[in-house]
């Protein structure tokens, strides 16, 4: 990645205005490598677009061309407009792909502070491949081959980049016969985000489905990658001889922000010895997608817990939405009043 003149394709499962981990990180995993990409071939005069030469002075003049896009993001169209208005809401439907890359740029431009990234020219390139989102499964899946697609729209020599998947084995689950990733691309890296596993094992099919789903994650992944990070070491083994397990999505300043404030907020307070008696108002969050697979059940769990040693509940703030979101609520309401959903 360091190489200069290297292009780099990030693909993933989903898109904004869908408020998803495999939306905005890899979104934003581009943008900062086309800001790297675009330092290092410009420090290495590696897109030279002109020579001039002064006789009088005997010098030679280099200009560089930095309207070059270096980095890809490759994200799916929903092709039905009743999947857009389900995901997206009936206020972002989209009626072609421009719109919703303008809102994708826009987002960029000022929820990420990254206005050169977001620029159309010489900033990150968005590109799209026919999908249907899977409401059943809560999942968009590509219609055809995701590679024929990426061709059809570059005329960039793919065999010398590199080629980020987000979600490899959710990617390829259903992939259409083709070339495979690792003979198209110079080298493949999947990135994977979530414990379909876990998902799977939640449901009532789960006994015989997670079984499956692990094997098939793991050819999918074995197949289609050179190297695999693994977001989580709770995530299932793929492929021992090729996977790492490093937190690469960071955390977003907006948070940081946050922990800065409640630590200061703490820091007035005067010191006191915590007890299980103590109230922890504001002290526990939850910031995610509000599913019963992301651990609900369990933390009502500690809850209960906390009360039979306490006799009260512990305050929780909870950030987030999610389909499941009104059932949770009336969980946790149930058990204390005082817990606040957001």
């Amino acid at each position: 990645l360091r190489l200069p003149n290297r292009r780099i394709y990030v693909v993933t499962t989903a898109a904004l205005p869908w408020k998803t981990g495999t939306a905005v990180n890899p979104l934003l995993r581009a943008a900062y490598l086309s800001r790297r990409a675009k330092a290092v071939n410009e420090k290495s005069a590696a897109v030279v677009k002109e020579f001039s030469h002064d006789a009088n002075d005997n010098t030679t003049t280099v200009h560089y061309n930095t309207t070059q896009q270096w980095v890809t993001l490759f994200i799916p169209w929903l092709e039905l407009v009743e999947d857009r208005i389900e995901l997206y809401g009936s206020e972002n439907k989209f009626d072609t792909m421009q719109e919703q890359e303008s809102y994708i740029r826009d987002w960029l431009r000022k929820e990420a502070n990254m206005a050169e990234e977001a620029d159309p020219i010489d900033g990150l390139r968005i590109l799209f491949y026919p999908a249907r989102y899977h409401s059943g499964m809560n999942s968009i899946f590509a219609m055809g081959d995701i590679i024929c697609a990426l061709r059809n729209q570059t005329d960039n020599n793919l065999s010398d980049a590199v080629c980020i998947l987000e979600e490899p084995e959710h990617l390829n689950w259903y992939r259409a016969p083709g070339e495979g990733w690792t003979k198209v691309f110079n080298y493949v890296v999947g990135v994977v985000h979530t414990n379909y596993i876990e998902y799977a094992s939640t449901q009532f099919h789960g006994l015989w489905t997670a079984p499956a789903i692990q094997v098939m994650s793991s050819a999918m992944i074995r197949a289609y990658c050179h190297k695999v990070i693994k977001l989580s070491g709770v995530l299932q083994t793929y492929a021992p001889e090729k996977e790492v397990v490093e937190n690469v999505h960071g955390v977003r300043e907006d948070f940081i922000k946050e922990g800065r404030r409640r630590a200061t907020k703490s820091s007035e307070r005067p010191p006191s010895s915590p007890s299980l008696n103590d109230e922890a108002e504001g002290q526990v969050y939850f910031i995610g997608k509000i599913l019963w697979a992301k651990g609900f059940d369990n933390l009502l769990e500690l809850e209960d817990f906390y009360h039979e040693c306490t006799g009260k509940y512990f305050s929780i703030d909870i950030y987030g939405g999610g389909p499941d979101q009104e059932e949770i609520k009336r969980a946790f309401h149930g058990r204390r009043n005082g817990n606040q959903t957001k």
